[in-house]
């Protein structure tokens, strides 16, 4: 599923918390997020809204990385949603 902000209304959204992202995410049957953070994704120290929320969703392990930011393609992470 393409997300980017005016690509998905679906998806691109403002959420709340960590749960109503991953609830949000279950509920459309979802099981992994990739992150391509070379291409518009805000870095921690930018990022608000729902942008502030998938970082901690990582932190906290929500979204748990499978596949690490820096690997072969550098720059895209996928995350298991849990």
């Amino acid at each position: 599923v393409w997300a980017d902000p005016g690509h998905n209304i679906l998806f691109t959204r403002d959420y709340a918390s960590v749960q109503s992202l991953i609830r949000h995410l279950k509920s459309q049957r979802v099981t992994h997020v990739l992150i391509n953070y070379r291409y518009g994704f805000p870095t921690r120290e930018q990022a608000t809204g729902s942008g502030a929320i998938i970082y901690q969703a990582i932190d906290e392990g929500a979204l748990a990385e499978v596949f690490p930011e820096g690997g072969v393609f550098n720059g895209v992470a996928i995350y298991q949603v849990n």
